[in-house]
């Protein structure tokens, strides 16, 4: 069953790239929260631990690293699709760092938390715990967490189809950040590809993207590396390059694959799918598509399942059964509804696809008795 797709995922992809580009990271990164991040954004923790030791002595230093650690594990678990256990620990690291006095571990934890409602499918709890968190992360005037948790809004926001308060969440955590910014924030050029592709630019998101992917390596931040790619294979898609579109997103999945990120590699593999459905490649396309719909269904976010069954409905279409197709997009769209928000308008591009077809077989009162009027 999978010889289809695997040409897809195994056609171009640089291995020579990506292992130099880890071995870079392993020789010259800090890591902090299970992300690549440039060396002084870990020694900006140093600092606040020496300012720990300074105020408490040992025991609290020791006090101030375990509970960084339990953080570090919870973020792992996030990863991994362990939202439950990843919001138990996370919010009991915020409430003994509320108890001890350090603001900037209880907004970390705070952090995590959004980033596990997220992860989650529970948007509107996610935008909630990151509110939260950044009203402690504004008391303690730490502009690299602030720029963390914006940067996670932004991307919540995203979701829900606000695409003003994300771009204005992103450009807050790139302006807090000062001089140079994208030193301690490798995620917000990326971001601001994503989003000037989603506003119905992506030449100009292809670009930013492309700036994005030369950054993130002069970093060694490897692990924003993919997303980057992804960025870049979302434009290119929406421009009609689907052989540009689909080695950026092979790079992105080996890049994934080798740091074990979940949502990165479903993610991937979606726009591989997409990119071999449009080429006329059905059989791959199910091949990556069904591939994908195990993984969101391990993983557990109701978005990313979604997502998967969206391309399936493609796939059903293009070989005709369009009652197939309608019944995927139904449960998608119940799916995205019960998580915080039909899909934004901005990324219906595939759907609409899937839903012209479908109204021309099946006529539009069946499509609309299926799945309702568009909102």
């Amino acid at each position: 069953r999978h010889e289809s797709g695997r040409r897809w995922r195994d056609g171009g992809a640089g291995r020579d790239d990506i292992d130099d580009v880890d071995r870079s990271v392993a020789m010259g990164s800090g890591s902090r929260m299970g992300l690549r991040l440039p060396g002084h954004a870990s020694e900006a923790a140093d600092r606040r631990a020496l300012t720990t030791v300074a105020r408490e002595g040992v025991e609290g230093r020791f006090r101030y690293w375990e509970m960084l650690m339990r953080l570090t594990e919870a973020f792992a678990q996030v990863t991994a699709g362990h939202q439950t256990e990843a919001s138990e620990i996370a919010e009991l690291v915020r409430g003994e760092a509320r108890d001890l006095g350090e603001p900037w571990v209880e907004a970390t934890a705070g952090l995590v938390l959004g980033t596990a409602h997220y992860w989650g499918g529970r948007l509107p709890d996610a935008l909630g715990e990151l509110a939260q968190a950044l009203a402690v992360a504004d008391r303690c005037g730490d502009p690299w967490v602030q720029g963390l948790l914006l940067g996670n809004r932004s991307a919540v926001r995203e979701s829900l189809g606000d695409l003003a308060g994300a771009r204005l969440d992103i450009e807050t955590c790139l302006d807090l950040l000062g001089d140079e910014p994208e030193v301690l924030s490798p995620e917000g050029p990326i971001r601001l590809a994503d989003l000037t592709i989603l506003e119905g630019d992506p030449a100009a998101g292809f670009e930013l993207a492309t700036r994005a992917i030369d950054h993130v390596r002069r970093l060694g931040a490897v692990g924003w590396l993919a997303g980057a790619h992804c960025s870049r294979a979302h434009a290119a898609r929406r421009r009609g390059r689907l052989g540009e579109a689909a080695d950026d997103y092979r790079l992105a999945l080996d890049l994934y694959e080798s740091q074990g990120f979940h949502v990165g590699r479903i993610m991937a593999l979606s726009g591989l799918g997409f990119c071999a459905e449009e080429a006329g490649d059905l059989e791959a396309a199910r091949d990556l598509h069904t591939d994908e719909l195990q993984l969101a269904r391990a993983f557990g976010d109701p978005r990313a399942v979604a997502q998967a069954l969206e391309g399936l409905a493609a796939v059903a279409v293009g070989e005709g059964d369009a009652l197939l197709a309608l019944r995927h997009l139904g449960e998608a769209d119940g799916l995205r509804r019960a998580a915080g928000g039909p899909l934004p308008e901005a990324e219906r591009l595939d759907v609409e696809r899937v839903e012209a077809v479908c109204r021309r077989l099946l006529g539009d009162d069946v499509v609309e008795l299926t799945l309702g009027p568009v909102s």
